[in-house]
């Protein structure tokens, strides 16, 4: 089961649902060089927040937080706050990468994960709800896989990001219908995440021109 959250000009969030969830981010602007990620976890047992590391990367943001066990049978529910320094004056897509751990920052014991785009500058709060999955019989793609580049739609979207194996946009559209074309995109294997009115859908497509 997988859960997602998406907010309009462009944030979306894979969740896999796990012994320490994250329940729910927001983004805010703090000042002209700084951002806040508030980030909601829930746990199956009493928790505590231990430590939290960052990195940014061009325009991704990775930031990784960890958790350790608490004495007790409650479920428990946090709040982190992670300023972050970044220029939020310039008109500029960011991709976001969190990732929550459990005791060490190991993978064997990486909790959760989640990854979205928002851009800058940010007038408001940007609140991230969990809404509905984009069912596939509204929108569907149309490709060959591997894909010469040219993918066809079926029907309007909101959005489409593109997204290659480091965690970078590498390309993004906004109103299209019928068509993208991906041929200016070097071979390789990238994600594609589109949306309609707050619903999403992601597929995974093998670039290969020639």
């Amino acid at each position: 089961m997988k859960k997602a959250l998406f907010i309009s000009m462009g944030f979306f969030f894979y969740q896999h649902v796990t012994a320490l969830n994250i329940q729910q981010i927001t983004v805010s602007c703090i000042s002209d060089k700084a951002i806040n990620i508030s980030l909601n976890t829930e746990a199956v047992e009493l928790y505590y927040f231990h430590s939290w590391r960052y990195e940014i990367s061009g325009t991704t943001i990775t930031v990784e937080a960890c958790f350790i066990p608490g004495f007790g049978s409650t479920i428990a529910f946090l709040n982190n706050n992670f300023e972050i320094p970044l220029d939020t004056i310039q008109n500029e897509l960011f991709h976001l990468n969190v990732k929550v751990y459990y005791t060490f920052y190991e993978l064997e014991n990486l909790q959760d994960t989640c990854e979205g785009v928002f851009s800058t500058p940010i007038s408001n709060l940007v609140l991230l709800p969990i809404s509905i999955a984009l069912d596939t019989t509204e929108i569907e793609l149309y490709y060959a896989n591997p894909s010469n580049g040219k993918i066809q739609l079926n029907n309007k979207v909101d959005a489409i990001w593109v997204i290659d194996l480091t965690g970078k946009i590498v390309a993004n559209f906004e109103n299209i219908c019928g068509e993208i074309n991906l041929t200016n995109n070097s071979d390789g294997i990238y994600t594609l995440v589109y949306c309609v009115k707050q619903r999403y859908k992601n597929v995974r497509i093998i670039l290969k021109k020639q």
